[in-house]
């Protein structure tokens, strides 16, 4: 029992730290006011009430318009939002590609706030990807479905052993839909080789580390690509260990 642990505590590989952590930190510390919404009523970003499609869309031109530097503030960023939704409650009036255009944003300025420590935020970000995860668009389908994946990952603190591996299968069915795996995807990484690390049957573990560092080392962002061949290497390692037991 004392070598199964041994063995266990030696084969822990360094996790990838969380982009969505990297993103947090970096705005308490450089950016303090993103995390000074305004209450609504207060809110100059917002649009106007009872407005025409067209209103909403002049109103967000608007929003393009403003400086740069207003637009990691959190207030603009709900009040964007905002915008988004009024546009998106008239969709049926929008172009296909100007309705994934828009959802899309409005996915990316909920997740931005989220990750700036927004409660709010990360919960209508949830609910929003439970909406979309079924969208008739792709893109939109694929990043809320990444979105739910997230939120169920790091729901997870002791993994079931008994559908730990079928996770971790669903989990990687789930990732070779997507085109490409990049910058974007650093937080799953990090979760698919804690999941596997915490394996108690250490059979499986040398089959996962191939296959998600296989997967991840075709990615084209460099610090994934390097993580992955690493997980390869050490799969391989692992397995000779075991099988010299």
């Amino acid at each position: 029992m004392k070598e199964t642990t041994k063995l266990q505590t030696s084969r822990r590989i360094p996790k990838l730290l969380p982009f969505a952590f990297i993103i947090i930190c970096c705005a308490s510390i450089g950016s303090p006011s993103i995390l000074m919404a305004a209450p609504p009523e207060e809110n100059p970003y917002r649009p106007p009430a009872g407005n025409s499609i067209q209103g909403y869309l002049d109103h967000y031109q608007v929003l393009l318009e403003k400086p740069e530097i207003l637009k990691s503030r959190s207030a603009f960023r709900w009040g964007l939002a905002a915008t988004l939704e009024k546009i998106l409650e008239h969709g049926d009036e929008l172009e296909d590609t100007k309705q994934e255009t828009f959802q899309n944003l409005q996915l990316k300025t909920l997740r931005d706030l989220a990750e700036a420590k927004d409660e709010e935020a990360e919960k209508e970000l949830f609910r929003l990807a439970r909406t979309y995860e079924k969208s008739p668009f792709q893109s939109v389908r694929q990043e809320a479905q990444l979105l739910l994946w997230e939120e169920r990952l790091r729901a997870i603190e002791e993994p079931d052993q008994a559908t730990l591996p079928e996770l971790l299968i669903d989990l990687k069915k789930f990732l070779d839909t997507l085109p490409e795996l990049g910058e974007r995807h650093l937080e799953v990484a990090s979760h698919s080789v804690r999941l596997i690390n915490a394996l108690e049957d250490e059979e499986f573990a040398p089959a996962f580390y191939g296959v998600y560092g296989e997967l991840y080392a075709k990615s084209e962002y460099r610090a994934l690509k390097a993580y992955g061949e690493r997980l390869q290497t050490f799969g391989k390692k692992f397995e000779a260990s075991l099988q010299s037991e």
